[in-house]
């Protein structure tokens, strides 16, 4: 045996299989040593790994600016007539002011943050080995959008895997019974299932609803909120007809008021 990752070869032979690979070595003398060192090929699973944090990244930047954004106050959704005396560009950069803010910290998303955090650097027991070994750090920048984001040292990261790729595999692809000793990608795909794939579990499908269907937390509150605009609208129908008959009436007794003045005027006027 020889240093990790390479094996020592005594006995001479025109060829040797190591592993189910077959090495020649007929050139090899008797009583020499033949020394066959390899390392593990980590390009594809370094590409994996780091694509898998350039879209945690990703991901956390978006959650990161929607609850941070700015939100105006004074921006109203535009009504169709309003939109009628705006051009184009005006009315899409009135919108994008409208949306700006509408999730500013959003509970919801806020929870989803959090989880995706927890389960990118939390502690994998059993894996023997952490996130910092292998070159992968979170980024010092709490409060902004790049809150939670991680950094990525690729020579450390290939170093790892060159020759730690048991451990590596475990911190990522580990099958445990609890949080703790569960791999970091089984972790991030518990968390996006239960929050925004799972039909019965996720507050954000609840909140917003499956395209065709009227089952959800904001469709019932247009719906509850159309209900009161109708209800005023008959209220106001209501109002607007009792004023119209009210001030028919006071027509009326004006008219009658105005005959009966002017006949007084003209029986005064006749007797003098």
């Amino acid at each position: 045996e020889g240093p990790r990752g390479s094996k020592t070869i005594t006995d001479a032979g025109a060829k040797i299989t190591l592993d189910g690979v077959t090495f020649d070595i007929s050139s090899a003398k008797t009583g020499d040593s033949v020394t066959v060192s390899g390392k593990t090929d980590t390009k594809e699973i370094k590409d994996k790994i780091v694509n898998m944090v350039n879209d945690y990244n990703k991901y956390m930047t978006k959650l990161n600016t929607l609850l941070t954004e700015k939100k105006y106050r004074d921006y109203e959704p535009l009504t169709d007539e309003q939109k009628k005396e705006m051009k184009d560009t005006e009315i899409e950069a009135w919108e994008k002011k409208v949306k700006s803010g509408q999730l500013r910290g959003d509970s919801d998303l806020r929870r989803i943050q959090n989880s995706m955090k927890l389960a990118m650097t939390s502690f994998v027991s059993g894996a023997g080995i952490t996130l910092s070994d292998i070159g992968i750090t979170q980024v010092s920048d709490y409060g902004s959008t790049k809150d939670g984001l991680m950094t990525i040292d690729e020579d450390k990261l290939t170093s790892a895997l060159e020759n730690n790729s048991e451990e590596v595999m475990k911190l990522f692809t580990q099958k445990g019974d609890t949080d703790g000793t569960t791999g970091i990608m089984y972790r991030m795909k518990d968390v996006l299932n239960t929050e925004v794939v799972s039909t019965t579990k996720s507050a954000l499908i609840n909140k917003a609803g499956i395209e065709g269907t009227t089952q959800s937390t904001l469709s019932k509150l247009i719906s509850e909120y159309e209900k009161k605009i109708d209800e005023l609208q008959d209220w106001y129908d209501d109002k607007e007809q009792a004023l119209y008959t009210k001030w028919a009436n006071i027509e009326t007794l004006m008219n009658n008021y105005n005959s009966q003045s002017s006949y007084l005027t003209s029986m005064f006027s006749s007797g003098s």
